[in-house]
C-alpha cells in the first residue's frame, strides 16, 4: 500500500471524531481574542490553523512512512483487520497522539507499535505500550535506549564506588547494570547480600551524565522512568545523597520490552 492510501485510511478513520480532537484550551483562548480584538484575533486564529493542519500532516506523514518500512505487506496485513475494531481504534488513538508528538525517535516508536500489533495479531500489548508512552517525550526515549544499548563494556564513562580498588562489574549487575543520574561520585549507604551469598559494599555504575542534557532535566527522566515502573532503584546497594532513590537505577524488563516493541519491524 502506498504511503497516500495509508494517509487516506488514517484521515478517513479520524473524520468523525474531527471536532473531539481540538484542543479546547486553544479553542477558548482564540475565542477570546477574537473577541476582544476581532480583526487581529482573526488573523491568528486562521495562522494557527494552517499551522496546525502543516505539521500534523507532516507528523502523519512521517508515522505512515516508517509504518511502511516496518512492515512487509503492509496492504494485505490491513485489508486483513479491515473490519477487526480493535485494530481500527488502535490506528485511531495512536494516530491522533501522534499529531502531538515532537521528535522523530518518538513517532518512529509509535510505527513500532502498530506494525508490532500487525504482525502478532495481538492489540493488546501495543494498547498497553501507548499508555505508557503518551507520558513521554523524545527526551525520555533517548535516555530509555541509551540504558537499553549500553553496559559496563560500552559506556563510556564507570564511577566506582571504591577509591582504594578497581572494581570489575558485578555479576548480578551485568544483565541491568546500574545507571548513575548525577555527576558526584557514588557512595554506597546500604549493601545486602548477593544472589551467590557473597556480600559485596562497593560497586561500579554507568555515568549517564554523558547523556547531552542539563542535570535537573536529566534527573526528572529518571525519575519519570522510575515512576513509569521502566527503571528501578539497584537490588542489592543504595546510595547516599538520593533522597528519592532515583538518580542511581536499573533498567527493568518492562523497559526492555517497551524499547523491544517500539523497534519492531518486520
Amino acid at each position: 500500500m502506498s504511503e497516500e492510501h495509508l494517509l487516506i485510511i488514517v484521515d478517513s478513520s479520524n473524520l468523525n471524531k474531527k471536532n473531539e480532537l481540538k484542543d479546547l484550551s486553544v479553542d477558548v483562548g482564540l475565542v477570546a481574542i477574537e473577541t476582544i480584538i476581532p480583526h487581529f484575533g482573526g488573523i491568528i486564529t486562521r495562522a494557527i490553523d494552517r499551522k496546525q493542519n502543516q505539521y500534523e500532516m507532516a507528523r502523519i506523514e512521517q508515522f505512515t512512512a516508517s509504518l511502511s518500512k516496518r512492515v512487509s505487506g503492509l496492504e494485505s496485513k490491513l485489508s486483513q483487520y479491515a473490519q477487526d475494531y480493535a485494530f481500527n481504534e488502535l490506528m485511531y488513538d495512536i494516530a491522533n497522539h501522534v499529531k502531538t508528538l515532537r521528535g522523530e525517535n518518538i513517532i518512529d516508536a509509535h510505527a513500532g507499535l502498530f506494525a508490532s500489533a500487525l504482525e502478532s495479531g495481538n492489540t493488546m500489548d501495543s494498547e498497553f505500550a501507548l499508555k505508557i508512552l503518551m507520558g513521554f517525550t523524545e527526551h525520555h526515549l533517548a535516555v530509555l535506549y541509551f540504558m537499553n544499548s549500553t553496559d559496563y563494556s560500552n559506556a563510556k564513562s564507570v564511577k566506582h564506588s571504591s577509591k582504594e580498588k578497581i572494581l570489575e562489574p558485578l555479576n548480578v549487575y551485568l544483565e541491568f547494570p546500574i545507571f548513575s543520574f548525577t555527576k558526584q561520585l557514588p557512595v554506597v549507604a546500604s549493601s545486602w547480600t548477593l544472589p551467590s551469598g557473597e556480600h559485596e559494599y562497593d560497586t561500579s555504575v554507568i555515568d549517564a551524565t554523558t547523556i547531552d542534557y542539563p542535570s535537573p532535566i536529566l534527573e526528572k527522566i529518571a525519575n519519570d522512568l522510575k515512576n513509569m515502573g521502566l527503571a528501578t532503584s539497584p537490588l542489592y546497594h543504595s546510595f547516599q545523597s538520593d533522597p528519592n532513590a532515583s538518580l542511581y537505577l536499573c533498567m527493568t524488563e518492562l523497559g526492555r520490552w517497551l524499547v523491544q516493541i517500539s523497534k519492531h519491524e518486520s
